[in-house]
């Protein structure tokens, strides 16, 4: 039975809620863009140049994400899927009532990564520079796959409105 079952709707609602709060919180500290929540999920874009910043970023943030659902009595964990491309960022949705959004390639690549803990598709792993933690970027692991204990995130490119075509690191 998920965490949600377990719990009243009040709680459950709380518990989202601080955690929207800190992958909000991630994004605006690292220069990354909230672009979206959903369900225990939530998608953030950075800019190319950002991506140092936004990898450290997401680390720290499933660093706070397991530590506020450890504290709440939850048994999950954030799961962070990363991937660099392209994408299509701009106004989408309903007139009268559009918002930012990502779409692309990209986004769906993140999101079907397999893993848990950091996955860091091939793309992503070589976008990060040298203080980002590895040695040598040029041959990437033969698995991308880092920790091993989460569930929950989300991430990826990063513009400005009206719809443009950006690149950034697309962490799901």
């Amino acid at each position: 039975m998920s965490q949600s079952q377990r719990v009243v709707d009040g709680e459950h609602a709380d518990t989202v809620d601080a955690y929207y709060e800190c992958m909000a919180k991630a994004a605006d500290a690292s220069g990354g863009r909230m672009v979206k929540f959903f369900g225990d999920g939530g998608l953030m874009v950075f800019e190319e140049q950002d991506i140092d910043r936004g990898g450290v970023a997401l680390l720290e943030l499933r660093e706070a994400v397991d530590d506020l659902m450890l504290k709440s009595g939850w048994d999950c964990r954030l799961t962070v899927k990363a991937h660099f491309g392209t994408v299509v960022a701009g106004p989408f949705g309903a007139p009268g009532a559009k918002h930012y959004d990502v779409i692309g390639k990209a986004a769906n690549i993140a999101a079907t990564l397999n893993g848990t803990g950091v996955t860091l598709s091939v793309e992503a792993f070589r976008k990060l520079g040298p203080s980002s933690g590895s040695a040598s970027r040029s041959v990437p692991p033969a698995s991308p796959t880092f920790a091993t204990r989460n569930r929950t995130g989300r991430i990826d490119g990063q513009a400005v409105a009206p719809r443009a075509h950006c690149e950034g690191i697309a962490l799901r």
